[in-house]
C-alpha cells in the first residue's frame, strides 16, 4: 500500500504544509454530520492548528502525537482548557474525515490535557442566570414599537423553554401548537444534543404565547422564523435573527431596566437557560424534570448551574442565619 492510500487524502501523500490540510478544512466546513455553529467553529480550530503546525515545523495532517502535545503545551496559558478541548476534538474531527487513525486518542496527548488541567484547572465560568424577577423587569423595559415586541416575545420564549440561542432563534411559526387555555408548545426542529433532527417538544407559557403573537400580528409575520432581524428603518426581514445577536438584545433590556453594569454585561445568550434551570430548582422541581424542561442528557450540568443555589441553601448558609450572620431570606 503506498503513502497516499494510507493517509486516505488524495492520490498524493499530505506534504508538511499545504493542500492536505486545507482539504480538511473544507470537508470540516462542509461534512454533513456537524450542526453549522460546530462547522465554523472546527474549521477556525483548524486553522489554528495548522498555523502553529508551519511556525513549529510539524505536520498538521497525519499529525503526531508528540506535535498535538506540543501544541498544547504551546498553548497553555494562552488559551483556556476548555477552548484547547474544542481544538484538540477538530483535529481528531479533520482525521476521521480523511480516514486517518485519531491521534488525539493517544497517551502523549492525553496527558498533556492532564497536565494543562492540573495548571489551570477545568471549571469554565458560568453565564448568569437570568431568574424570572429579572426577566419580569427586562420586559417591562422593552418599548412597544416593533423592536420592542420582537424582545418582548424572544426573551419570554427563551425562558420559557430554556434552550441556547441559536436554538431559540431556530424557532417556526408553523411549528406552534395552541391549546384552548392560551398556552401552547413548540417544536424545537434540531439541538445540539438531537443533530438528526428528532424534534422536541417544548412548553410555552399563556403570556409568551400573548407576547408571541403581539410581535407575529405587528410585524406581519404568518409562518417561518419567529424571530426576525430588523433593518434599520424598522422593517422586518425575512431570515431569522442572529444567534449571536441574543446576548447584546439581553444586555440591551438589562441596561434599560436598571440593572447595574456589573450585572447587564454580564448577561449573554445562555442566561435564560441558566436562569430557568435555577428557578426550578428554588421552587423544589425535581432534577429529572429540569432535565426535561432544558433538553439536558445528563444530570451534571443542569446540576452545576443550581449548585449555587444549593449552597446558598445549605448548611453553612442555614448556619449563618440562625446565627445571625446572615439575613433570613
Amino acid at each position: 500500500m503506498g503513502e497516499a492510500e494510507r493517509a486516505g487524502v488524495g492520490e498524493t501523500a499530505p506534504p508538511t504544509h499545504g493542500g492536505a490540510e486545507n482539504g480538511a478544512k473544507a470537508k470540516l466546513e462542509l461534512d454533513d454530520a456537524f450542526a453549522e455553529r460546530t462547522k465554523r467553529g472546527y474549521a477556525s480550530d483548524w486553522g489554528m492548528w495548522t498555523a502553529w503546525c508551519a511556525e513549529a515545523g510539524h505536520q498538521p495532517l497525519p499529525a503526531s502525537g508528540e506535535a498535538i502535545s506540543a501544541y498544547i503545551d504551546a498553548s497553555s496559558g494562552k488559551r483556556k482548557p476548555a477552548t484547547l478541548s474544542r481544538h484538540i476534538a477538530a483535529i481528531a474531527a479533520a482525521h476521521r474525515i480523511a480516514d486517518l487513525p485519531d491521534p488525539t486518542k493517544l497517551r502523549v496527548v492525553k496527558v498533556a490535557m492532564k497536565r494543562l488541567a492540573r495548571q489551570h484547572g477545568t471549571r469554565q465560568t458560568q453565564a448568569l442566570g437570568l431568574n424570572w424577577q429579572m426577566r419580569d423587569k427586562m420586559l417591562a423595559a422593552a418599548g412597544t414599537d416593533i423592536t420592542g415586541l420582537r424582545d418582548r416575545a424572544l426573551l419570554s420564549v427563551a425562558y420559557d423553554i430554556g434552550r441556547r440561542r441559536s436554538e431559540v432563534v431556530s424557532l417556526l411559526v408553523e411549528d406552534i401548537d395552541r391549546a384552548e387555555d392560551g398556552t401552547a408548545t413548540i417544536v424545537l426542529r434540531r439541538s445540539k444534543t438531537d443533530q438528526e433532527g428528532q424534534g422536541q417538544i417544548c412548553y410555552l407559557s399563556a403570556a409568551a404565547v400573548k407576547a408571541v403573537d403581539a410581535w407575529l400580528d405587528a410585524a406581519g409575520v404568518e409562518d417561518g422564523p419567529i424571530f426576525r432581524a430588523l433593518r434599520n428603518n424598522g422593517k422586518v426581514g425575512p431570515e431569522a435573527i442572529q444567534g449571536r445577536a441574543v446576548s447584546n438584545l439581553y444586555k440591551k433590556l438589562g441596561r434599560a431596566a436598571g440593572f447595574p453594569r456589573n450585572v447587564w454585561s454580564r448577561l449573554s445568550g445562555h442566561s435564560t437557560r441558566v436562569g430557568l434551570a435555577q428557578d426550578m430548582a428554588a421552587a423544589g422541581i425535581d432534577l429529572v424534570a429540569i432535565m426535561q424542561a432544558g433538553g439536558w442528557k445528563s444530570p451534571a450540568m443542569a446540576s452545576r448551574y443550581c449548585e449555587r443555589l444549593d449552597v446558598r441553601r445549605g448548611g453553612a448558609a442555614r448556619l449563618a442565619v440562625l446565627q445571625g450572620r446572615s439575613p433570613a431570606t
